[in-house]
């Protein structure tokens, strides 16, 4: 990046290319060696913490033979270059997955029936409350205080999914927001901070077990599709609605009653299977593209702790040495 001003907490570092391949220092810096040092000497008398240039002078080098070096950084330069690709896919699916929800949610696009032709009629305008049955059941002052159950917290939900390391309660001195009961087949959505999206399906594996209050748990009732139900809390269209809700509160959270208000645009049962199973596959595809680059920075990781270190040396070509 020429030409390139870096501000007063940033080093910037020119090393001797005699010695030094750039890009094997970047990467020693960032390895697990690299990292352990730089926090070992690390200022924190902040919450930021911080080093100085005298730190980073002192910082011990593990330097392979410069030939070394350079295939160590073409290596590792070759997992750079796939795990930028798999971010780009990434993003390229998040993108395309918005723009179907944008189209089959709002009736822009309709899908084909199973005669071929395209679904007809109107999306209907509902409140949440028509589709969904909200905090059907929980855990009342009769529950025997020795009754166990996994507890799910607001900060075990992210936007899709729930943690699989839940707190295991017994009711006597579990948490007292552990009341709303869940089964196969609700939908969580966080009533405290909702623009964060903690919003999930409850999968079989979970049946029973114990929500937050600070959740609306959703079953969805008869000819509802929840999988269509679900993908539509992620929509533009709720995602107004809450933040018109929650605007210039200091503390963001909505209410029982907010959440039966919810406005919903529905088509027929059948269509909303159909969008619902085409959103799943988004979903699945972007769930496989996840775990593919989860793979690659962890086998990079692992690169980088064995060459970075020397536990595992590179064969350089008499040509390269040369």
């Amino acid at each position: 990046m020429k030409p390139c001003l870096n501000q007063n907490h940033v080093f910037a570092v020119r090393v001797d290319s005699k010695y030094l391949e750039p890009y094997y220092l970047a990467a020693l810096s960032g390895s697990h060696y690299g990292k352990t040092y730089f926090l070992s000497c690390a200022k924190r008398s902040t919450n930021l913490a911080s080093i100085n240039s005298t730190q980073l002078k002192e910082f011990p080098v593990l330097i392979p033979p410069l030939a070394e070096q350079r295939q160590i950084a073409k290596i590792l330069s070759t997992w750079d270059k796939a795990i930028t690709t798999t971010e780009r896919l990434i993003d390229n699916s998040k993108r395309q997955k918005k723009a179907l929800m944008q189209q089959l949610l709002t009736g822009k696009n309709r899908l084909l029936d199973d005669s071929g032709k395209p679904f007809a009629g109107d999306f209907v305008r509902l409140n949440l409350s028509e589709l969904a049955s909200i905090d059907k059941k929980s855990l009342g002052k009769k529950t025997p205080e020795d009754y166990e159950f996994k507890y799910i917290s607001l900060s075990d939900v992210e936007p899709g999914s729930i943690s699989k390391t839940l707190e295991q309660h017994v009711f006597k001195s579990a948490p007292s927001r552990a009341k709303r009961i869940v089964q196969d087949g609700d939908i969580l959505l966080a009533t405290v901070r909702p623009n964060l999206k903690g919003f999930a399906k409850v999968k079989v594996e979970q049946d029973g077990f114990v929500a937050s209050t600070g959740f609306a748990v959703l079953t969805p009732k008869k000819e509802v599709s929840g999988d269509y139900l679900y993908h539509y809390l992620f929509s533009c269209h709720i995602t107004g609605q809450i933040d018109a809700l929650v605007v210039g509160s200091n503390y963001p959270a909505i209410n029982s009653s907010d959440v039966k208000g919810l406005k919903v645009y529905c088509p027929s049962y059948e269509e909303q299977e159909k969008i619902a199973k085409l959103l799943n596959n988004a979903d699945a595809s972007l769930i496989k593209l996840e775990k593919q680059l989860s793979d690659l920075q962890q086998e990079k990781k692992a690169l980088m702790q064995q060459l970075l270190t020397g536990k595992r040396r590179v064969k350089v070509d008499a040509t390269e040495v040369a």
